[in-house]
């Protein structure tokens, strides 16, 4: 599960305070990949071992949708593989680089590797990447 510091981050940074967003990745009788992702902010943490499905669907929305596109993703910062080449570069809008490893509920330790936000949004310049830097709260 995504910590609550993370998604309160998300909410203020990325969906102008509203924690009215969805997320296809919960585990449910849907599947996320299939259903409709735009008119609304789309926060997703998805299983790391799919992460190149889900985020080959957001390019795919960014790039076929006439509607409004406002997809965060939580997921490993990985710029030394293809998919990250092919699906994230070319289309995400900013990259937010999380302090630390971070630990999630269920899991002992933090992840072991560099953790990050990739927001992909129709309101900017796709392939113009903005970095941020995220630390994590104190009391963590």
């Amino acid at each position: 599960m995504t910590p609550r510091w993370i998604i309160d981050f998300v909410v203020d940074r990325f969906f102008e305070g509203s924690a009215d967003f969805l997320d296809p990745a919960l585990p449910g009788k849907t599947d996320g990949l299939e259903i409709d992702w735009t008119g609304r902010p789309v926060f997703i943490n998805p299983p790391f071992r799919t992460r190149k499905d889900w985020l080959r669907r957001a390019s795919e929305i960014l790039n076929t949708s006439e509607n409004a596109v406002n997809i965060v993703f939580l997921v490993p910062f990985s710029v030394d593989t293809e998919y990250w080449a092919r699906y994230v570069t070319p289309f995400v809008s900013t990259v937010v680089l999380i302090e630390r490893r971070v630990a999630f509920k269920g899991y002992k330790g933090g992840f072991p590797g560099p953790i990050c936000l990739v927001h992909y949004s129709s309101e900017g310049e796709e392939g113009r990447l903005a970095h941020e830097y995220l630390k994590q709260p104190s009391y963590m």
